[in-house]
C-alpha cells in the first residue's frame, strides 16, 4: 500500500495540489488509428484501381488516447473532472506540452474509474536533448453532486465544459 501511495505521488508531483477528493492512480497515452465512415461501408473490390486503394487507406485517420484511471475519495458523487495530461522536461521540469480534457462522470465515493480523452495532438511537438520527457497528470477542477467545486488554486479557467 505504501508503495502504490508512493507511485501516485510521484505522478502528481509539483506545484499543483492533490485534490482532497479524488486520487490519480495511473495514467497512460497511446496513438491509435481511427477509420472515416467511408471506409465502415467500403466492400472489398478486386476491380478497384490502385489509386482507389490509396484513397481508401487515407480515410484512416491518427489519433491519441489519454487516459488515466481515478478513484474518487470523497463520501460524495463526483459529476465531473478537468484534467491535464501535461509533459515537461526532467530536470528542468519546463512544460514541453499539455492536453486538456473535460470528463462528465458519475463516480461514487471510493469507486474507481477510467477516464478517456482523444484528441488529433500529439503529446507534445517538442523533443528535449536531454532525453525522453516526463509525463503527469494534473486535476484542475472536480465537480461534485452537491454543486461543490474544487479547484486548483492555480487554475485560471472554467471549470464547466468549454468545447472551443
Amino acid at each position: 500500500m505504501i508503495v502504490a501511495a508512493a507511485t501516485v505521488s510521484l505522478a502528481q508531483t509539483g506545484p499543483e495540489q492533490q485534490p482532497p477528493n479524488v486520487e490519480v492512480l495511473s495514467h497512460k497515452w497511446s496513438k491509435i488509428s481511427i477509420l472515416s465512415r467511408r471506409d465502415y461501408d467500403n466492400v472489398f473490390d478486386p476491380s478497384r484501381s490502385s489509386h482507389e486503394e490509396r484513397e481508401a487507406r487515407k480515410a484512416q485517420s491518427t489519433r491519441y488516447a489519454y487516459e488515466i484511471k481515478v478513484r474518487n475519495t470523497s463520501d460524495k458523487v463526483i459529476r465531473a473532472i478537468r484534467w491535464d495530461y501535461v509533459f515537461f522536461e526532467p530536470g528542468t521540469r519546463e512544460e514541453l506540452g499539455r492536453r486538456r480534457f473535460y470528463s462528465p462522470v458519475s463516480l461514487r465515493p471510493k469507486q474507481e474509474k477510467k477516464l478517456e480523452g482523444i484528441t488529433r495532438y500529439a503529446p507534445t511537438p517538442i523533443v528535449s536533448a536531454k532525453g525522453l520527457q516526463t509525463e503527469r497528470v494534473v486535476i484542475q477542477c472536480v465537480i461534485l453532486s452537491d454543486g461543490s467545486i474544487w479547484q486548483e488554486p492555480s487554475f485560471t479557467g472554467s471549470c464547466n465544459i468549454d468545447r472551443k
